[in-house]
């Protein structure tokens, strides 16, 4: 069972930024760097990919660029040290960094829609010395949509529900996220919908349909930026937390509290 932490998150800015290492350089790595370069609270101290290099994605000024082929994680953790490690890289990326990770006490997010079968025991071996997130889609929006939905279906434990994912035509397995929401709600695999066309980055819609009234909840992803911001978002929220394995929905529930108990965050 995942461990609930309901320390309440913190919105002053920190006295120093929070110094984040990247794993993956592609195009969400790259929009990543970006983001972090317009905020006071987030230096992205290195970067990591398969293959070395000076220039990123798009990018003429980033921090400097490390190679899996030719770096030592434990070296680079010792001599680089970092608050948090996001990894937008792939199945097998966290092999290159996740025991230095833990090792030396730095969060890790991992946001790779997919991993490999062992990821999750390796997820709560490492949680027994740092922070540990996982999210196939990390997000804020589909993880708010996603905490909407298990109370719609607490609500109407009987309303019909349907599940639909629309991607990119060359996008072949149906969405994590997608499956996700189906296992959350008690929604069978087979009965997802998917569609694929053109270029679409990402959307989702559960339908709650009763005899009298249909609710939908739709999210879709506009730009890859919208997985940076949610993985940025995630770094600094496990910021201070205990160690431990953690969804974005823990993230997310004190900000749902305090539109109940108003004033639940300190300003």
């Amino acid at each position: 069972m995942i461990a609930r932490h309901d320390s309440l998150p913190h919105r002053r800015t920190p006295a120093h930024p929070l110094r984040v290492g990247l794993i993956g350089f592609g195009k969400t790595g790259g929009s990543l760097v970006r983001l972090a370069d317009q905020r006071d609270d987030i230096d992205v101290t290195w970067v990591v990919r398969r293959t070395a290099g000076a220039a990123g994605p798009g990018e003429a000024d980033h921090p400097p660029v490390f190679s899996t082929s030719n770096t030592c994680a434990r070296w680079l953790f010792a001599n680089h040290p970092v608050d948090a490690v996001i990894d937008f890289s792939s199945p097998t990326g966290l092999e290159f960094y996740g025991d230095a990770a833990a090792a030396a006490g730095a969060s890790i997010v991992n946001a790779v829609s997919a991993v490999e079968r062992d990821a999750h025991t390796r997820f709560r071996r490492w949680s027994s010395r740092t922070r540990v997130l996982w999210s196939p889609n990390i997000t804020l929006g589909i993880n708010v949509m996603m905490l909407l939905a298990q109370t719609l279906r607490a609500v109407d434990p009987c309303a019909d529900i349907e599940i639909v994912e629309e991607h990119f035509r060359g996008k072949r397995e149906t969405s994590g996220t997608a499956l996700r929401l189906a296992d959350s709600l008690g929604v069978a695999a087979e009965a997802v919908k998917s569609v694929r066309a053109g270029g679409i980055v990402g959307t989702h819609e559960v339908i709650f349909g009763s005899d009298h009234q249909t609710v939908r909840l739709r999210h879709e992803s506009i730009s890859r930026e919208a997985f940076a911001d949610g993985a940025l978002f995630a770094a600094r929220q496990l910021q201070g937390r205990p160690n431990g394995l953690y969804r974005m929905e823990d993230l997310l529930v004190p900000y749902v509290d305090a539109v109940r108990y108003p004033g639940a965050l300190t300003a």
